[in-house]
């Protein structure tokens, strides 16, 4: 089972993480180059003279080729991980007879987004580069415990045959919000807030879309591997 496991995350992680790439060089590698312009001070939002007003400035995506090979060595590496928990998860479905088809993946795919990227993202959402903010170690100590509670809410929510432990699913899931998320009592930042919202929306966009590429993915390749 190991070996199955192992063989699919790896395929399935390299083709998803050559996906993502790609929509993430389309949709959000433009928005990144554009607030490194920002965080520089090359350009600059909301100006001593008062005004709330700055150019959209039309960045090439393909000045320094040598970042996307790194966001793609990323990715691979990434999505491999991923894929390794997702068909670990597959596979303990699978074994508990659930049965394991293309909805499934889906739903799968859906469930490790929620997991990995929106609850996290409720607190700590995506950031652009210059963004001012917490120390990384709060922000870590958080992410990890929420995914660490989203994760046992989850499979609760799944697995529980009582009611009392599905709410206590919920319960898990909501408790990361309510302790709160490492904050600063300030707001302030260098990039227009537009380009901020934008770039927030279309990371969580292009991982929702890479997380259901890899629950199909990884549920069909699965079933291959099992009947042979």
């Amino acid at each position: 089972m190991f070996k199955n496991i192992f063989v699919s995350a790896v395929f399935c992680g390299t083709v998803v993480g050559a996906l993502a790439t790609v929509m993430q060089m389309l949709l959000i590698t433009p928005l990144l180059l554009e607030a490194e312009l920002f965080e520089t001070g090359q350009s600059i939002h909301f100006i001593t003279d008062g005004s709330p007003e700055s150019p959209v400035k039309h960045v090439d995506i393909w000045q320094d080729p040598y970042r996307h090979l790194m966001t793609l060595c990323f990715n691979l590496v990434t999505f491999t991980g991923f894929g390794f928990l997702l068909l670990a998860a597959i596979a303990f479905f699978d074994k508990r007879g659930f049965t394991i088809n293309k909805a499934e993946g889906i739903v799968a795919g859906v469930c490790g987004f929620f997991i990995f990227q929106l609850a996290p993202a409720v607190g700590l959402p995506p950031e652009l580069p210059g963004t001012i903010s917490v120390t990384v170690g709060l922000k870590q100590t958080w992410w990890i415990a929420t995914i660490f509670c989203t994760t046992i809410g989850i499979l609760l929510l799944f697995l529980a045959k009582h009611k009392i432990l599905t709410a206590f699913g919920i319960i898990f899931i909501i408790i990361p919000h309510l302790v709160g998320h490492p904050k600063l009592e300030t707001y302030f930042g260098v990039a227009p807030p537009e380009l901020a919202a934008e770039f927030a929306s279309r990371a969580l966009a292009v991982s929702l879309v890479s997380w259901i590429i890899l629950g199909i993915i990884s549920s069909q390749f699965w079933k291959y591997l099992e009947k042979d």
